[in-house]
């Protein structure tokens, strides 16, 4: 088996049907929209007084952000 770095995970159908809508949207890769989500999904929990639109601001700021 390939290590390349990435692994699978399973998710609810309904969840996978928005993410790839959202991609198309926003012209993402539907991994790339997951990733996204995910990555603000922590900075909401590590910062739960911060507003939303400010945290993905700040999010969209760091360098290795998935615009």
């Amino acid at each position: 088996m390939i290590d390349d770095g990435y692994k699978s995970v399973r998710l609810p159908e309904a969840f996978v049907n928005r993410a790839r809508k959202s991609a198309q949207v926003n012209d993402r890769s539907m991994s790339k929209q997951i990733q996204r989500w995910c990555q603000i999904g922590a900075a909401a929990e590590i910062n739960p007084d911060m507003r939303a639109g400010k945290i993905v601001e700040s999010y969209n700021a760091r360098p290795d952000a998935i615009k």
